[in-house]
C-alpha cells in the first residue's frame, strides 16, 4: 500500500475518532498538540487535513494530513506513522494494499447514470416506508420534497453490485435521506445523504466522484436572478417563486466547483447572483472568497449587461433551513412579505459591473510608503517617510469639512519639536499654510509635506466613510426584525393556540414576579402588548409610594420585545418633537413618573397617544443657507404605561387611558413579603423567571397586527354613571381587539380578512375592565377609595365606633402626618 493509497483511503474523521477527538459544529476543535483552550484547529474533511490558527502550536502555518497528525500525535517516526496508519486502515475495514492494487473497472457515464436513477428510486421506495426518516423531513420543514430518498440497508444485490463498480459500497449513506446531484440533462450522476440521526460531524456524505448540481440546471435562458446557499438542505429549503429565480447548492463553504463556474458563464441574462450563507463566522468568511471567485469568471466569460453579486444578511446563528423552520407558518398566514424576501431586501452588494471587469466597492490600500494607525480613535495617526502626523482628539464627522487638531513630528523622531496647527483638510489653502510653516520649522521639503498632508486628508476622509457606513449597519441591524429562536417558536405557538390562553398568560406574568394584581396585571399585558397593532393602549398606574406601582410597570416591560420598548424616566418639554420622523413609530413608550412634568411635556405626550403624531413649526434652513418655516413631524402610533403618586391626573391625559389602583391592602402587603422572603430563601428560581420572559416575549414578536371586527359591538353599553363614557366606551372596544389579536392564531377571519372577536373576548375584557369601570364611576380616586374602605372597617370591627382622632387613624394604619 503506498501513501497516496493510505491519504486516498484514510479520513482525517476517522484518525480524529480513534483518538477520541471531537469536532464543534463550525468544523473546529482544540489543538492537541498545544494548550488550547479556545478552538484554533479547523478540520477539513474534503481534503482529509487539519491547519491549527495559533502562532504558539508546532504545526502551525503548514495544513496537516492524516500521516502527519499520526506522527505527531504519537511522536512517530514518519515511517512509523505511515505503519499507523496502515493498520487503522485494516481496522475500520479501509482498502487493503491487495484491494487497491487491484484496478476498478471503467464504468461509462450511461451505465454510472442508469445505476443511480435505479438505486435512487429503492431508496424513494424505502423513504415510502420509513416513518423516521419523513419524520426528519418534517422536523426541517420539508415535507413538500419529492426527489428525496432514504438508505435504510436494504439493498438488492445487483444494486450493491451496481454501486461497487462505482466505487460505492453498499454502507454509503446508510440512515441518511438521500438527495439526487443532477447533470445538465437532468439525469442523476451522483448522491448527497445526510444522516438524520445528527452524530457529531459524521452528518454529511457525498457519494465518490461526485459530480453534478442540486436540485437541478436551471434554464440558461431564463434565469435573471440566482441563489447559492451553503448546503443542499438549504437550497432545498429556499422557496424559488417565479421562471427567473434559481437555487442552487454549494457543497459548503469551499464547494464551489467548476460546474457552478461554467453555468454562471452560460447564463446570458444573469443579472445577479445572490449568497445567502449561514450567519456563522464561516458563512461570513467564505462570502469574499467566493464571491472574488465567481466575479472573475462572471466579467470574463460572460455576455450579460449587468452584473452583481450580493450578500444576504443572515441573522447570527442561523441558516435557509432554520428561517424556513421558524417562520413558514407564520409567513403563510401572513399578508407580509416572507423572510426570505425581506432579507433578500436587505442585501449587501459585494461587486457590480457590466460590459467591462469591475472592482468591489472597497476602500483602496494605502500607498506602500506610508502607514495609517487608527489603533487609538483619538490619537489617529500617519506614517510616512517624511514625517510622522497625529490628530489629536476624534474628529467630527462633518461632510462638508475635515477640521482636526494635527501635530507633526519628524520621521527620525530627534529632539522634541513639533509643529501644531488646526486646519481644515478639505481646505488646500489651510494645507499649503501648514506645509509651509512645518517645512520652515522641521527642515522638511514643502512638497513631501504636501504630499503627504493630502494622503492623511485622503486617508481620514476614507476612514470617516468606514465609520459612518458602520454605524448605518449598526442601525440597520438594531431595526431588522429579531428572529425567534426556532427551538422556542414551537412552544411559544403552542401557548398562542390554546384554550386557556388569558388564564395562562396571567400564571406566567405571576411566575415572573408580579405578586397578586391578576387583572391589574393582565390588564397592562394586554396594554403593552397593543405596540405592534393599529389601535395602541395606554394605561395609567395609581399608588402611594413605596406601593410597587414601579415593580408593576417593569415586570410587564421586561415581558416585551427590546426592539420595542422605550423606558425613561422624564420627559422635557420639546425631547418629543425631536425625535426622528418614525423613531416613535409602533413602540411601547414607558414613562416612569408622570410626577413633576410640566404642562409641555404632558401636552405632547397626550398628543402622541391621542393622535399618533407630533406636528411642531419650526424654522429651517435651505441649501443656501437661508431661513425659512417648516413643520417637524414625529409619527406614532405609541401605546404607552405610565406611574404616579397623585390622586388627581390632568383630566385630559387621564381619560385617554385606563386608571389603574395598585392594591394596597394588608392581604397584599403580606403576599409581596412573602414572596420577597421567598427570593431571598432561593425557592425562586431566576433563571425559570428569564426562561418565561424570553417565552413571552417571543409570543409578542410572532404576533401581527391584523383588523378586528366585534360583531357584538351593537349589544354592548356601559353603566351611565361613568364619567367620559365615550372615550371609555371606545378604550373597552379596543381592549376587545387586543384580546382578539392576543388570541390571532385561533380565531376565524370573515371574507375580508379580518379576525371576528367571539363571546369569550367580551367575558375577558370586562373582567379585566371591572375594577377600572368602578373607578371610572366612583367619586374617590382607588388609593383614597382603598383607605376609605379599611377606615370603615376598623369603625365596624368591634360594634359602632362613632369617634376617633386623625392621630389615631395614623398610627392605626401607618400613614405619615402629611397625608
Amino acid at each position: 500500500m503506498t501513501i497516496s493509497d493510505i491519504k486516498q483511503n484514510l479520513s482525517i474523521t476517522t484518525v480524529l475518532a480513534h483518538y477520541g477527538l471531537s469536532v464543534n459544529g463550525n468544523n473546529r476543535m482544540c489543538c492537541p498538540f498545544h494548550d488550547d483552550k479556545k478552538p484554533s484547529m479547523e478540520v477539513f474533511p474534503k481534503s482529509d487535513t487539519v491547519f491549527c490558527f495559533s502562532s504558539n502550536c508546532e504545526v502551525h502555518g503548514k495544513p496537516i494530513d492524516v500521516i502527519d497528525f499520526v506522527m505527531h500525535q504519537e511522536k512517530l517516526s514518519k515511517h512509523e506513522a505511515i505503519l499507523k496508519c496502515k493498520s487503522l486502515l485494516g481496522a475500520t475495514g479501509g482498502v487493503g494494499a491487495s484491494a487497491v492494487a487491484q484496478a476498478q473497472p471503467v464504468v461509462s457515464e450511461k451505465s454510472r447514470i442508469k445505476t443511480m436513477t435505479a438505486v435512487f428510486a429503492h431508496f424513494q421506495k424505502s423513504f415510502a416506508q420509513s416513518k423516521a426518516a419523513q419524520a426528519y423531513m418534517q422536523n426541517r420543514g420539508l415535507e413538500r420534497i419529492q426527489e428525496v430518498g432514504f438508505h435504510d440497508g436494504t439493498l438488492s444485490k445487483p444494486l450493491r453490485a451496481g454501486l461497487e463498480a462505482l466505487g460505492i459500497t453498499s454502507a454509503w449513506g446508510r440512515g441518511c435521506v438521500i438527495f439526487p446531484l443532477k447533470n445538465a440533462q437532468g439525469e442523476i450522476v451522483s448522491f448527497y445523504g445526510r444522516s438524520i440521526s445528527n452524530n457529531g460531524d459524521q452528518r454529511h456524505f457525498y457519494s465518490k466522484d461526485r459530480k453534478g448540481l442540486y436540485p437541478a440546471y436551471p434554464d440558461l435562458q431564463g434565469t435573471k436572478y440566482l441563489v447559492l446557499t451553503e448546503s443542499v438542505i438549504d437550497a432545498a429549503s429556499f422557496p424559488v417563486d417565479d421562471a427567473a429565480t434559481a437555487v442552487l447548492a454549494l457543497y459548503g463553504t469551499n464547494g464551489l466547483t467548476p460546474a457552478h463556474k461554467q453555468l454562471v458563464v452560460q447564463m446570458p441574462h444573469l443579472e445577479e447572483i445572490y449568497l445567502f450563507f449561514d450567519g456563522d463566522d464561516a458563512g461570513r468568511k467564505a462570502l469574499k472568497s467566493r464571491a472574488d471567485e465567481l466575479w472573475k469568471v462572471w466579467m470574463h466569460g460572460s455576455s450579460a449587461t449587468t452584473q452583481t453579486i450580493s450578500s444576504v444578511p443572515t441573522p447570527e446563528g442561523e441558516d435557509v433551513n432554520s428561517l424556513l423552520v421558524a417562520y413558514g407558518e407564520v409567513v403563510e398566514a401572513s399578508d407580509e412579505p416572507s423572510i426570505f424576501q425581506h432579507l433578500l431586501s436587505q442585501k449587501t452588494v459585494l461587486y457590480s459591473g457590466g460590459g467591462t471587469a469591475s472592482t468591489p466597492g472597497t476602500t483602496a490600500p494605502p500607498a506602500p510608503n506610508f502607514k495609517f494607525d487608527t489603533s487609538n480613535p483619538a490619537k489617529l495617526a500617519l506614517e510616512t517617510v517624511n514625517a510622522r502626523y497625529q490628530l489629536q482628539g476624534k474628529p467630527k464627522p462633518e461632510l462638508e469639512s475635515m477640521k482636526v487638531t494635527l501635530f507633526i513630528y519628524p520621521a527620525s523622531g530627534a529632539g522634541s519639536t513639533k509643529s501644531r496647527h488646526k486646519v481644515d483638510l478639505f481646505e488646500d489653502r489651510q494645507i499649503e499654510k501648514v506645509a509651509r510653516e512645518a517645512s520652515e520649522k522641521l527642515f522638511i521639503s514643502f512638497e513631501l509635506l504636501l504630499m503627504d498632508l493630502n494622503s492623511l486628508a485622503d486617508q481620514l476622509e476614507a476612514h470617516r466613510d468606514q465609520q459612518l457606513t458602520e454605524l448605518a449597519d449598526a442601525k440597520s441591524k438594531l431595526s431588522a426584525p429579531t428572529l425567534v429562536p426556532p427551538g422556542l417558536r414551537k412552544e411559544c405557538m403552542a401557548l398562542l393556540r390554546s384554550s386557556d390562553l388569558m388564564a395562562k398568560l396571567n400564571e406566567q406574568i405571576g411566575a415572573c414576579g408580579v405578586v397578586g394584581e391578576e387583572m391589574n396585571r393582565l390588564l397592562l399585558f394586554c396594554v403593552a402588548s397593543s405596540y405592534k397593532m393599529p389601535d395602541t393602549l395606554h394605561a395609567i398606574v395609581q399608588g402611594s409610594s413605596g406601593s410597587g406601582k414601579s415593580h408593576l410597570l417593569n415586570v410587564i416591560l421586561k415581558l416585551m420585545p427590546e426592539e420595542g420598548a422605550m423606558d425613561v424616566t422624564r420627559i422635557t418639554d420639546r425631547s418629543l418633537y425631536n425625535y426622528g420622523k418614525y423613531d416613535l413609530c409602533n413602540k411601547l413608550f414607558v414613562l416612569q413618573d408622570l410626577d413633576g412634568l410640566s404642562e409641555e411635556a404632558l401636552l405632547s405626550f397626550r398628543e402622541l397617544i391621542s393622535y399618533g403624531k407630533l406636528a411642531s413649526s419650526t424654522t429651517t434652513q435651505d441649501l443656501q443657507g437661508r431661513n425659512s418655516g417648516g413643520v417637524k413631524e414625529v409619527y406614532g402610533p405609541v401605546a404607552s404605561m405610565a406611574a404616579t403618586t397623585q390622586t388627581e391626573v390632568y383630566e385630559d391625559n387621564e381619560n385617554r387611558c385606563f386608571t389603574l389602583a395598585v392594591n394596597e391592602g394588608e392581604a397584599q402587603t403580606k403576599a409581596i413579603t412573602d414572596y420577597m422572603n421567598a427570593c431571598a430563601a432561593g425557592t425562586v428560581i431566576k433563571s425559570q423567571q428569564l426562561a418565561t420572559q424570553e417565552l413571552l416575549q417571543n409570543c409578542v414578536r410572532l404576533l401581527r397586527p391584523y383588523e378586528v371586527v366585534n360583531p357584538y359591538a351593537t349589544q354592548l353599553s356601559l353603566p351611565g354613571e361613568v364619567k367620559n363614557p365615550r372615550r371609555l366606551h371606545s378604550l373597552y372596544q379596543s381592549l376587545v381587539k387586543q384580546i382578539t389579536l392576543l388570541h390571532q392564531f385561533q380565531r376565524k377571519r370573515d371574507a375580508h380578512g379580518r379576525l371576528v372577536a367571539t363571546t369569550s373576548d367580551l367575558h375577558w375584557a370586562n373582567e379585566i375592565l371591572f375594577e377600572t369601570i368602578i373607578l371610572r364611576i366612583d367619586e374617590l380616586d382607588g388609593s383614597l377609595r382603598q383607605f376609605f374602605e379599611q377606615l370603615k372597617n376598623y369603625c365596624f370591627d368591634q360594634g359602632v365606633k362613632q369617634e376617633f382622632s386623625r392621630r389615631e387613624v395614623r398610627h392605626k394604619f401607618r400613614i405619615e402626618n402629611t397625608r
